[in-house]
């Protein structure tokens, strides 16, 4: 792995290297996708579905267009990521003009303009022709269903969107509006007889369930328009609905030619689109069975005007192309066969134009699908051929420079790996000499803090007495009296703590911080070692933090402001058995003596052994049998009545009362001096003894955390000397 620091002499680096290797690798990609052949490979590579069946001409279509877009949104993608890496280089160099980017830039705007175009849902149709040529029945039939409105005379009067339902319902949306609407109501909006008039340029969109037309199921939608005579405004007609059509159909009657108003309405698509789709039905042509002597004459008449104007006027195709975009139709023949296929209706005869209408529309699906193919996606597949092999010369003159450059740094690069291998020694060396003079310092910080910690707990007492604040014994003052006494001692202890340490193991760390600089200043030639002198000048004297928590540490202290006499018999009888508990004056008490009769146990002991076992059970057993005595004699007037008798009989009423009387002196003197004064040194001693256990029990984890302390100093240290020394030497041009 190259160093940050020595990796700044390869602006490109490994990883710059590969990501130009990657940008090279669009060339092989766009020419292999978007090659000279990419249209003949996008029509004949669908021809069959997933599971080997031929698939139908219109979902050739649907497949083509799948696989173009995915071709683009690689290329996109590719580009967008060199791109990116591009920018990523934020310097100019020898490599690399920012000025590249632009073109760039504009190149990956065309890509994704295209692709806007491609990743449209549907195919889009639009009929167009004079009134009552028969463009609504064209729909219905190739529908198999009574969709729009038709019949005699003129009868659509605005724009009419046939589009696939998935959800299998029927309805309709006006301009302006996403509210469903029954499609019953279509004749009254979109009939030319209804009295309702929403202008010829308003779209109504109608929803139809795609499961009952192979049209819709392929994503096909067929566009219903007003007669091309209605209106001379042909121009906000393309506008608003024709400029994303993939097709336009011309539906003209077989018993007249094509007239201007038809032919006005195409020769100004075509000035607004470049090279349109167009497809001319010569529908109604049942009307020639009553002349069967000049069908073809007829025919053929028609046929003529027909390539005149797709090949010499429009030239939007060949003349050989053309004889594939006209028909012969009788679009109400082909809608009732096919009602009648489904029940609704019943005819006779016709079965000659029926199959003629079954071979156009056949025909029709499969020029639409070719046609589309070619001319939709041949201009997209051109231009993103000369989008890629324009960044292909970017970027693989961008690699070749960066290759060169790279092999002439190789060199550079292997002696200053080398020279960092060197110092990567010495600085491993270096932290070992300076982490074995640390332990021994660390030690000592820890020692010192624990006797500091000690030396504190037995100044609380002074702590506690200078802290004067009025004292309420009400329970509304007492806690906050309480919780300030508490933040002062937390403060005082910190600072004491802070000041001890940190003074007392001064002298250590600075001498700890001064072998760092030495070691450091070893290491690096005299012309960058003496920065190391200015180090410890501007730095911060190390001080110890200490941050104790006398809040929470006495979290669970509960103060006991009750009176309590001191020469009360339960006062003394637990100062007794606390004393035993201590051990430290049962001798005193008990002398030593076995008071248990020597006539209870029946047997003597046979040596020395058994009889201290014994003993030391039975002072067990006494021991137990005086608590549970006492503690029955302290609690009831029985042990009064007891002891009172055994004194009267020893000492007599004269000294009884006397003592008696003495004993209630010294029970009204402590009664009457129990005063708030008297209950703030109780509240203040409670506090102190608790604190001070408290604090013997943290004291490991608080020298341990000095030791942490001490140890991120150092670390600190070096890290600043390691840095700022290798900024220096960088800066100097030794590396």
């Amino acid at each position: 792995m190259v160093p940050t620091h020595v990796s700044r002499f390869l602006p490109l680096g490994h990883t710059g290297k590969r990501r130009l290797s990657c940008m090279a690798n669009i060339c092989s990609f766009c020419e292999g996708s978007l090659g000279d052949n990419a249209a003949q490979t996008v029509d004949r590579s669908h021809l069959k579905s997933g599971d080997d069946r031929p698939v139908t001409p219109l979902q050739r279509f649907v497949d083509a267009k799948a696989r173009i877009n995915s071709i683009y949104v690689e290329i996109e993608n590719y580009i967008r990521e060199t791109t990116k890496s591009l920018e990523e280089l934020s310097e100019p160099n020898e490599l690399f003009d920012p000025s590249l980017l632009t073109s760039i830039h504009e190149f990956c705007d065309s890509i994704h303009q295209i692709r806007d175009v491609l990743m449209r849902d549907h195919m889009k149709v639009v009929f167009f022709g004079r009134t009552s040529n028969g463009k609504s029945s064209v729909i219905n039939a190739m529908l198999h269903a009574k969709v729009l409105p038709s019949g005699i005379g003129h009868t659509t009067r605005c724009f009419l969107q046939v589009e696939g339902s998935t959800d299998d319902e029927r309805y309709m949306l006006t301009e302006g509006s996403n509210e469903p609407k029954n499609l019953s109501s279509i004749d009254h909006l979109a009939h030319a007889l209804c009295s309702q008039d929403l202008g010829e340029d308003v779209m109504i969109r109608v929803f139809w369930p795609s499961n009952t037309s192979r049209l819709l199921q392929n994503e096909v939608i067929l566009v219903d328009s007003p007669g091309v005579d209605v209106s001379p405004q042909f121009d906000s007609w393309i506008d608003k609905h024709c400029l994303d059509a993939d097709v336009f159909v011309l539906v003209s009657n077989a018993e007249s030619t094509l007239t201007q108003a038809e032919k006005n309405f195409f020769l100004r698509v075509n000035a607004k689109l470049s090279k349109p789709n167009v497809f001319i039905l010569n529908n109604r042509w049942d009307a020639s069975a009553s002349e069967p002597d000049y069908i073809e004459q007829v025919r053929q008449q028609h046929m003529t005007r027909f390539l005149k104007f797709l090949v010499d006027e429009l030239q939007v195709c060949s003349e050989e192309e053309a004889f594939n975009r006209v028909f012969f139709v009788s679009a109400k023949e082909a809608l009732m066969h096919r009602l009648a296929e489904q029940g609704i209706m019943t005819i006779e005869g016709c079965q000659t134009r029926l199959k003629e209408f079954e071979a156009f529309e056949h025909q029709f699906e499969l020029c639409i699908s070719d046609s589309a193919i070619r001319t939709k996606f041949e201009f997209h597949i051109q231009k993103g051929r000369d989008v890629s092999r324009s960044i292909c010369r970017i970027f693989s003159d961008l690699y070749r420079k960066a290759s060169e450059r790279s092999e002439r740094l190789s060199g550079i690069c292997k002696n200053k790996i080398s020279e960092l291998k060197t110092s990567q020694t010495k600085v491993l060396s270096y932290m070992e000499n300076v982490s074995r003079a640390c332990n021994s310092l660390t030690v000592e910080v820890q020692r010192k803090v624990m006797t500091e910690i000690v030396d504190e707990v037995h100044r609380l007492e002074a702590l506690t007495d200078n802290y004067q604040q009025p004292f309420y014994d009400d329970p509304v003052y007492l806690g906050s009296y309480k919780r300030d006494l508490i933040n002062y001692l937390d403060s005082a202890i910190n600072n004491d703590l802070m000041v001890r340490c940190s003074g007392g193991l001064l002298e250590g760390i600075l001498l700890m911080e001064r072998d760092i600089v030495r070691g450091a200043m070893a290491m690096f030639p005299p012309e960058v070692s003496n920065k190391a002198i200015s180090v410890l000048q501007y730095r911060q004297p190390f001080r110890f933090s200490f941050s104790l928590g006398c809040a929470s540490l006495l979290q669970d202290f509960q103060e006991d402001l009750e009176f309590r006499f001191s020469l009360g018999m339960t006062q003394l009888i637990r100062w007794f058995l606390r004393i035993r508990k201590n051990g430290s004056r049962s001798e005193k008490l008990f002398g030593g003596y076995n008071v248990i009769p020597e006539g209870i146990s029946p047997d003597t002991p046979s040596d020395g052994t058994e009889t201290t076992d014994v003993c030391a059970t039975e002072n067990v057993l006494m021991n137990s049998i005086v608590y549970t005595s006492a503690s029955y004699v302290a609690n009831g007037s029985v042990g009064v009545l007891l002891i009172g008798g055994l004194i009267y009989r020893a000492v007599g009423w004269r000294l009884i009362f006397s003592g008696a009387a003495l004993y209630f002196l010294f029970y009204a003197y402590e009664r009457m001096s129990w005063n708030s004064r008297a209950k703030e040194n109780c509240l203040k001693k409670q506090l102190r003894e608790h604190l001070a256990k408290k604090l013997k029990q943290i004291s490991p984890t608080l020298s341990t955390n000095c030791k942490t302390q001490v140890q991120r100093e150092r670390a600190s240290l070096i890290c600043s000397q390691l840095d700022d020394f290798s900024d220096t030497y960088l800066k100097s041009g030794a590396i």
